[in-house]
């Protein structure tokens, strides 16, 4: 019997390796949180420099949906991964259709 060694996969190789593996994993999901704040953060100080620019205000609105949706999507993605490895380890219930009368 062999015995792999589970080794800490980097920041990087969880986001390359992510490319292969289904669902997301932790490293792209930070990357999506750490992208989507940086953005938000940009948009909020050009609306502190220039509060009358309609486009900014329009961005913003539609970044913070964006972003909401993500984590909405994301979360939904991983309750259905969850559900599916749950019904794939029960047991299978059989009923018996064929009675007769």
């Amino acid at each position: 019997m062999s015995v792999k060694k589970q080794h800490k996969r980097s920041f990087f190789q969880d986001i390359l390796a992510s490319v292969w593996e289904p669902g997301v994993n932790n490293g792209l999901l930070l990357l999506m949180h750490l992208s989507f704040i940086i953005l938000l953060a940009s948009l909020l100080v050009m609306l502190w420099v220039d509060r009358t620019n309609i486009h900014v205000w329009i961005l913003t609105v539609i970044s913070t949906l964006l972003y909401g949706t993500m984590v909405w999507f994301v979360s939904e993605v991983a309750a259905t991964l969850k559900l599916q490895q749950k019904l794939k380890h029960e047991p299978v219930k059989s009923e018996d259709t064929t009675k007769v009368e």
